[in-house]
């Protein structure tokens, strides 16, 4: 009995040996079937956001792609193709272009992650636009309408990110090139310095780009050369070479073949080939000599004494050009929810365009306006046409600002209404002496 009960425990401890046996080779298989890349067994990953380069900077989505594939296991040879799953139209087809222009031509499957972000640090890292960038940092100084303090310390900490500060190794050469750059106010040449690299660009090879590009721009000015023929008044020839620069101001006739046409010489070329326009200003005199005036022969001595002495006491008050208002400060108050307005400028006829560009000269000469590359605020222009003076001898342009699509609405609402003229009227009742300011360019 118990040789048999000796028998029957060897024979269960032989089963339970095999059984071991059984399930440890099961679990080796399992576990090895799980580490295969082409196993059955899968991990379900949730979708990641995809990259806008208009809203986020591509350090920081990579930074935060990398915390998403850690904190879900994913594998190594999985993080380029979850990568490319998860993103836009425009960012897949990017990196399929540059992955089929590589040599030899590769398949976007195959890319793997470090490809995948040499590509995108190239193409989105903001380091390369660095001159760009701190061009816009230092040319945006202005507080804008409604923000707030703290809004403000926010905006600047977010666009000092992409400037790149603590590279600078020459801080005085990348003073003068930065005031150089912000002063320079010419769209090709600020197009020119944004192409190249921060390292590329010291203060010298700036202002040798700009020479170059400004010099190329006055030569583009100049028109072909040409060989003209005058006819005078005299009914004589004249023949000779002149290059024409400016637009034109006086007509003549140009032989060529068999036909006559207009042909248009600026002042200094009417000077230089010595065309005589004496029957021309004779007949404005005529014309100007057929107008009736009442004049009086005898003038005021008493008047113009008083006139001269009253000029001579406040000489500022007749100097030529326009006035200062100073000691004046004027309070603009926008709504909390102002925003920036851009319109598109509107179309002018052609023939208003050359008087509307004399305007803006003058305007910008006499510091009315300050000319600058970007803005957030754009108001259309509205040029009217001055009524002509005696001693004009064509009438100027008014250049008025259309501030009721831009500004007027973004303002709060003054609480005192403009006085009505009958109230004006009232108050100057009983008054003997009247006096008009009439103000010179007041609407620009």
């Amino acid at each position: 009995m118990a040789e048999a009960m000796s028998d029957l425990l060897t024979v269960f401890r032989g089963q339970m040996v095999l059984q071991q046996e059984q399930h440890r080779q099961q679990m080796e298989s399992l576990m090895a079937l799980m580490k295969s890349p082409s196993g059955l067994v899968t991990k379900s990953v949730p979708s990641f956001t995809p990259f806008d380069p208009s809203s986020e900077l591509w350090t920081d989505y990579y930074a935060r792609f990398n915390t998403f594939v850690e904190a879900h296991s994913v594998q190594e040879n999985k993080r380029s193709h979850i990568f490319l799953t998860n993103q836009s139209p425009v960012t897949f087809k990017l990196l399929d272009n540059m992955a089929k222009q590589k040599s030899p031509p590769m398949d976007i499957n195959s890319l793997t992650m470090k490809a995948i972000e040499e590509v995108m640090l190239e193409q989105f890292h903001p380091k390369r636009f660095v001159v760009r960038e701190r061009y816009k940092f230092w040319a945006e100084m202005r507080r804008k309408p409604g923000e707030t303090i703290q809004d403000l310390a926010t905006r600047i900490r977010q666009d000092v990110v992409t400037c790149d500060f603590s590279s600078i190794t020459n801080p005085q050469d990348e003073a003068m090139r930065t005031r150089f750059i912000c002063s320079c106010e010419n769209e090709a040449v600020l197009k020119a310095f944004f192409k190249i690299k921060d390292v590329d660009l010291s203060f010298s090879r700036a202002i040798e780009i700009a020479s170059q590009i400004e010099d190329a721009a006055k030569c583009a000015k100049e028109t072909v050369w040409y060989q003209y023929r005058f006819q005078q008044n005299s009914g004589t020839t004249l023949s000779h070479s002149k290059w024409i620069q400016e637009q034109a101001t006086i007509s003549y006739t140009q032989r060529s073949g068999t036909r006559w046409e207009n042909l248009h010489c600026n002042r200094s070329a009417i000077k230089e080939l010595n065309i005589s326009v004496d029957r021309m200003l004779q007949q404005i005199k005529q014309i100007k000599g057929s107008q009736s005036y009442s004049k009086s022969t005898q003038p005021n001595s008493a008047l113009q004494t008083a006139c001269k002495s009253l000029c001579a006491e406040f000489p500022t008050l007749v100097s030529p050009g326009l006035g200062l208002l100073k000691d004046f400060e004027l309070d603009i108050t926008f709504k909390v929810d102002a925003k920036p307005v851009f319109c598109k400028p509107r179309t002018v006829p052609l023939a208003v365009q050359d008087d509307l560009e004399k305007a803006y000269d003058a305007g910008i000469a006499e510091r009315v306006w300050k000319p600058i590359t970007f803005s957030s605020y754009g108001t259309p222009v509205v040029p009217i046409r001055k009524k002509a003076l005696q001693e004009q001898p064509k009438a100027q342009i008014r250049v008025c600002g259309d501030y009721s699509v831009t500004v007027n609405p973004q303002l709060e609402t003054h609480r005192h209404s403009i006085p009505k003229p009958e109230d004006l009227m009232r108050r100057l009742g009983g008054g003997h002496y009247f006096s008009k300011i009439d103000l010179a360019d007041a609407y620009k």
